[in-house]
């Protein structure tokens, strides 16, 4: 949230704590624009220098994955 964005997104979800996750942002090419390994589960990502458009972001954890989209304005 918030969706649509302009600058700053959060990202919240639920894992286990010793979980490390992987968030990855793609665009609608395919091609990842942002990748990084965390054990927080909550993130904070400037999407400013974000071309306007549709994302996917991926959220990677050991034991489940979730995926949502985010429109940049």
């Amino acid at each position: 949230y918030p969706n649509p964005a302009q600058t700053l997104i959060n990202i919240e979800f639920e894992k286990a704590s010793s979980e490390n996750c992987t968030i990855s942002i793609v665009n609608v090419l395919g091609q990842i624009v942002y990748s990084k390994q965390t054990n927080d589960s909550k993130i904070q990502i400037s999407v400013d220098e974000f071309p306007t458009g549709i994302y996917s972001i991926q959220v990677s954890c050991e034991k489940k994955s979730m995926s949502t989209k985010f429109i940049k304005q």
